[in-house]
């Protein structure tokens, strides 16, 4: 018996329209299948502006493109359900496909439209248009002319299978059944995996399809009247300055003042400790940052706790919109230049920094191996410059010397790393001293660094106690330091271990130097000083020393204002900066 193993054979077939193309075999029913792989690195390639790009982000996360695989297979039979011919049905599914990656080469918060027809009217006040790198355009143009005639000759050799209603209709059905199937599985997954919420990168075609049909990232955003109820419980003050000093903010990656939280005889630390004589120290709710640098930067940076953002904790540069509030911006129409300088390549950061209406951003390409000692160069060069163009300057930066886990069970591998970063503590403050410049310098934990093997020596030093509540370890845990000093003695209000949450670290700067500040950040400090808030995250919350889970009135009600509120900075309207009087 002769068996059909894949031989392909091609007659010409005589009709009233024509000759037709005629194909025999298993390669057309296997392109049907295969056709949505080379779809889908198609739009992530167009997406992202490179090859390279686009097959890692096709495969990287295979319960995302498993998803948008089945979505994209789905569609195309659902089309052809309605439109026999593959040409008219496939080339709809390919200008989707090149909606979608064109959308992305705009600098649009997707989080806050994505698809979804319920917020299309903001385009323009988001400014779609206006805000398009025409750079961007050059590899899509580039790669379009390339990938197209790869598309279509695939549907060229796609020859439909049998053409009976009833067979398309099954297939449609069955198709669309088994994408139901699997998003209920899928869908779940992705909403409550914090890792894979963590890079929008890895996210890529099944973003949109989310936003457009499962409306996840849908928002519905705060009108004017409900935002001055809020802020009428806020005495809003423009302070003017009393001076304008120079601002550097150091995150100190993977730290914590280990004399807080255990017993060292010998002091890691001594120039943290004890060269800033009249420092404030306080204490630093770190929470859960989904494992992503970036959300620490955002929160640091704006004042705004990425729990609460309406993209899901996803703050990448394709997530943030131009001119976000930040520090950056606040300072620079103050007088600064406001630049960041950090020891990540430019690709990583420089646009989302730009977004963050920082001046400039210095990165590893600037600063040669990207070590924290050229940083602190690069700080000392930077001074010098303010000093020659009579402007003060605002530099955000890293220090990244620590590791993130220390399992040995012993903990003289991490205090050699404290010394090693208390050398460049002390090389910093001599840097400032010798400008001779008013300057305020803030230290701040990113997260704390795992000490033994399960947190072992936090337990043996009594800081972890095993009669610790769940939500008493994870305080513990989230608990950071933050160090504020300046050269010219300016006063602050509040106490040494104080606690803070980590979005409140752009008022402590501001309010240190007298500094105006947006509306936003003093009804941050509203809650502050008048409802006795502390700390809020994803989990707990903590008011007046007491913690509340998620799921109590207490949390529930204080966060329902609380979205409210970053709603309406993160959105297009933004009427809490407005005149409220």
């Amino acid at each position: 018996m002769r068996r059909n193993i894949g031989y392909v054979k091609k007659t010409k077939l005589k009709t009233k329209a024509g000759n037709k193309l005629r194909i025999n075999g298993n390669l057309p029913k296997i392109l049907w299948f295969i056709y949505p792989i080379i779809f889908i690195f198609f739009i992530q390639s167009l997406s992202f502006g490179t090859l390279i790009k686009g097959f890692v982000n096709t495969l990287v996360n295979p319960y995302y493109f498993i998803l948008t695989y089945i979505l994209v297979v789905s569609f195309s039979f659902i089309l052809w359900l309605f439109f026999e011919n593959r040409w008219i049905s496939f080339s709809i599914l390919n200008f989707l496909g090149l909606t979608l990656a064109l959308g992305n080469r705009f600098t649009i918060p997707k989080g806050e439209t994505g698809l979804a027809l319920n917020n299309i009217g903001i385009f323009k006040e988001l400014g779609l248009i206006q805000n398009a790198n025409a750079s961007a355009f050059i590899p899509f143009i580039i790669m379009l002319i390339f990938f197209l005639p790869i598309l279509y000759f695939t549907i060229y050799l796609m020859h439909p299978w049998k053409q009976g209603l009833k067979y398309r209709k099954i297939a449609a059905i069955g198709s669309l059944l088994v994408f139901i199937f699997f998003s209920q599985l899928i869908i779940p997954l992705i909403s409550t995996s914090k890792n894979s919420l963590s890079n929008v990168d890895k996210i890529g075609v099944i973003l949109f399809f989310n936003n457009g049909i499962f409306s996840r990232d849908n928002v519905k955003y705060p009108d004017e009247n409900k935002i001055k109820e809020i802020m009428k419980k806020v005495d809003i003050k423009q302070n003017k300055p009393l001076t304008k000093p120079n601002i550097i903010m150091v995150q100190l990656t993977n730290f914590v003042d280990v004399s807080r939280i255990m017993s060292v005889q010998n002091d890691p630390l001594s120039n943290y400790h004890n060269i800033f004589n009249g420092a404030s120290t306080y204490i630093v709710d770190l929470s859960a940052k989904e494992n992503n640098n970036l959300n620490v930067e955002f929160e640091v940076s704006t004042g705004l706790p990425v729990e609460f953002h309406p993209n899901e904790l996803q703050v990448r540069a394709g997530n943030t919109s131009e001119g976000t509030i930040s520090l950056g911006g606040i300072l620079s129409k103050q007088g600064y230049n406001s630049e960041s300088i950090l020891p990540y390549p430019k690709e990583d950061r420089a646009e989302f920094y730009s977004k963050l209406s920082f001046d400039n951003y210095i990165g590893s390409e600037d600063l040669g191996k990207g070590t924290t000692k050229e940083v602190i160069a690069e700080i000392k060069n930077r001074l010098d410059k303010s000093v020659e163009n009579n402007k003060p300057i605002f530099i955000y930066t890293h220090f990244n010397v620590l590791e993130k886990k220390y399992e040995d069970n012993d903990i003289n591998q991490y205090l050699n790393d404290l010394k090693l970063l208390d050398e460049q503590i002390g090389s910093l403050k001599k840097t400032i001293i010798d400008s001779k410049e008013p300057t305020i310098l803030m230290f701040y934990s990113d997260n704390l660094p795992t000490l033994g093997v399960d947190n072992k020596l936090y337990y043996d030093s009594g800081y972890l106690k095993n009669t610790d509540s769940a939500i008493e370890i994870e305080k513990k845990l989230n608990s950071g330091d933050i160090l504020l000093w300046d050269n010219y003695n300016q006063g602050i209000t509040y106490q040494n271990g104080e606690t803070f949450d980590l979005c409140s670290i752009p008022f402590l700067l501001l309010n240190k130097g007298g500094l105006s500040m947006p509306n936003y950040l003093q009804y941050f400090k509203y809650l502050k000083d008048e409802e006795g808030l502390s700390r809020i995250s994803a989990d707990y919350l903590e008011l007046n020393d007491i913690l509340f889970a998620n799921n109590t009135p207490e949390y529930i009600d204080l966060s329902k204002e609380f979205s409210i509120v970053i709603k309406d900075v993160l959105g297009p309207y933004k009427y809490i900066e407005r005149d409220l009087n």
